[in-house]
């Protein structure tokens, strides 16, 4: 499913220069099949890749 969002953009986003609006959000979470707040959850550097659920 396309988002419609520029290239940019989404290197802003993993830059962590810019987030996107929420509504986008909720778009990407359903693209790729996770709960909104898993993407909006802050992690601390160390937690990534050890998330206890």
């Amino acid at each position: 499913m396309p988002l419609g969002v520029a290239k940019s953009s989404v290197s802003q986003w993993c830059s962590n220069i810019v987030q996107p609006i929420l509504s986008k959000l909720y778009e990407i979470a359903g693209a790729i099949g996770c709960d909104i707040r898993d993407l909006i959850n802050p992690t601390k550097l160390g937690d990534i890749g050890n998330k206890s659920t």
